[in-house]
This record gives structure tokens, C-alpha cells and sequence, in this order.
């Protein structure tokens, strides 16, 4: 797995990484709120991502006052193999489900989904300043993507049950 000099990313500079990806060229602003983090905390974290080689800056097309913040091909490579672990492990406790136990999860998920899509429609960031609909838009690709997630391991689970059954 891809880490830092001193060991593993943190996970403050995973989350930060994650809401980047999900909004590239993210103001800092924007992603000290969406952090829930204060402007001067958030720019000393994207100092130390910045030195080791995980995000860019970037001067702002729109306001000379203000930095974009753009991930580098390293803090690609990091997020998928975070990923990649974290979907293996997810696995590994679906085989430990019964099928009847997948099934029932598999309902409950497509509720889910439904509900959460209900919930965090588009129209939530009209008529919103830039920065709040960036905010906006992290927190609700943030929803989707940890959804996407659960439904694929869902999708992997379902799979492991149909092989388990029809082996039994």
C-alpha cells in the first residue's frame, strides 16, 4: 500500500483527499467547511499533503485571493488502494453471511438507496453561493459514493451467497 516517509496517509488527509477528489479544484474554503475544519487548520494540513506529493495548488481562474486544490497521480494511486482494502475486507465479511441474511440486505440497501437519492436530489445546491454548493456538492457525492460502496459489496455478497448455495 502507498504510504507516506513516516508510514500510512492519515485518515485527516484521507477524508481531505476523498472531498478533493469529489470536487476537483475545490477552493480551500470550501474544503475547511467541508471538512468542518477552520481555514488556517485546513491550509497547514494542505501544506503537509502539498510536501509529500499528494495534492497540487493551484491559483483560482476566478479570484486571485483564492487557491484551487487539485489531486496529484500519487493521491490517485492512494485512494484506490484504500479502496481496493476496504472492499476486500468488506468481502471477507459477506462470505460470512448466510444467503437468506444477503437477501434480506440486498432489500434493505435498494430501500436505502431510494431513500438517499429522495434525500439528496440535485435541487439541494440551487440558488447557492459557489463555495456553499461546493460544500453541497462533496456532501452529497460524499452519500452517494459511501452508497455506491455498500451496493457493490452487495453485488460481491449476492455473488458469494449464489456460489455458497448452489455449491451446498
Amino acid at each position: 500500500m502507498e504510504s507516506l516517509p513516516d508510514g500510512p496517509v492519515p485518515p485527516s488527509q484521507l477524508r481531505a483527499l476523498r472531498a478533493i477528489e469529489r470536487c476537483e479544484g475545490i477552493k480551500l474554503r470550501a474544503l475547511a467547511e467541508a471538512l468542518g475544519s477552520r481555514p488556517p487548520a485546513t491550509s497547514r494540513l494542505c501544506d503537509r499533503m502539498e510536501a509529500d506529493g499528494l495534492i497540487r495548488r493551484a491559483p483560482s481562474a476566478s479570484s486571485r485571493r483564492e487557491v484551487e486544490l487539485w489531486l496529484s497521480p500519487r493521491a490517485r494511486r492512494v485512494l484506490a488502494e484504500v479502496r481496493s482494502a476496504r472492499v476486500r475486507e468488506l468481502q471477507e465479511i459477506m462470505r460470512t453471511l448466510a444467503p437468506d441474511s444477503l437477501a434480506g440486505l440486498s432489500t434493505h440497501l435498494g430501500r436505502l438507496h431510494t431513500a438517499i437519492e429522495e434525500r439528496l436530489g440535485t435541487s439541494q445546491t440551487a440558488g447557492l453561493e459557489t463555495a456553499d454548493a461546493q460544500i453541497a456538492d462533496v456532501q452529497i457525492a460524499d452519500a452517494r459514493i459511501g452508497e455506491e460502496r455498500i451496493a457493490d459489496a452487495r453485488i460481491d455478497g449476492s455473488a458469494i451467497g449464489e456460489q455458497e448455495s448452489s455449491a451446498a
